[in-house]
């Protein structure tokens, strides 16, 4: 008798042990999964925020094309209104001088009628 509860013990000792072992299995595995899953978070967040840089980035390099868009194309009128300038004061330069011409063209024949009237004259 004693010697069958003395296995009987055991046998319960051994049946707790292995239930215990299981429990320490599953709350292992539970631990790993949860680890796993901090793991996946961290990797989202990182990812999330690489997202958000580059996207800053993607922004910021948007924002200097426009910039220098702007700028060439603030430059371009610039020199299109200086062009226009120069060929608006070419057109009164060129105006001038013809008029300037047509008066000497007119004085000329004005000298070359008053010659020939005081030639007629003498």
């Amino acid at each position: 008798g004693a010697y069958t509860d003395l296995e009987n013990e055991i046998k319960k000792v051994q049946e707790l042990k292995e239930v215990e072992l299981k429990k320490a299995q599953a709350i292992t595995e539970d631990l790993e999964k949860l680890r796993v899953k901090e793991l996946q978070k961290e990797k989202e967040w990182e990812f999330e925020r690489e997202r958000e840089r580059w996207k800053r980035e993607l922004s910021a390099k948007d924002e200097e094309q426009e910039r220098v868009r702007r700028t060439h194309n603030e430059e371009r009128e610039k020199w299109e209104r200086q062009r226009w300038q120069w060929e608006q004061e070419a057109v009164q330069t060129e105006k001038a001088l013809h008029f300037r011409g047509q008066t000497q063209t007119l004085q000329a024949q004005e000298e070359q009628e008053r010659s020939r009237i005081q030639l007629k004259e003498t």
